[in-house]
């Protein structure tokens, strides 16, 4: 490994380790760059998360609610379906704002 890219991997984990001071875990960036990466509006159901539509779905309510809370993206309730299998759809349309595509920039350079 490069001298170089030493030093950049020092410093991307002394910004992951900034920005875990604020209260974000590892699950939250994956889930904040995978919004990122996306186009925008990015619908719940499109993204990947392992098991939150269906066994756990507080945990991606929580992670969602933790990135909204840090001003990273911005959530709008758009629909709730209940279909006829009695299971309830709730459709978020999911914005990042302008500081998480700067912390996502920033992770990503």
């Amino acid at each position: 490994m490069s001298t170089s890219q030493q030093k950049r991997n020092r410093w991307l984990l002394a910004e992951i380790s900034r920005y875990a001071a604020t209260g974000l875990r590892l699950a939250d960036w994956v889930l904040l760059l995978n919004v990122a990466t996306r186009p925008q509006p990015v619908l719940v159901e499109d993204l990947l998360l392992p098991g939150a539509m269906t066994r756990h779905p507080e945990t991606a309510r929580q992670r969602l609610h933790r990135l909204q809370e840090k001003g990273l993206v911005q959530i709008d309730r758009v629909s709730v379906n209940q279909p006829n299998n009695g299971y309830v759809t709730l459709n978020l349309h999911i914005h990042i704002t302008e500081l998480g595509q700067k912390l996502t920039g920033e992770l990503a350079a």
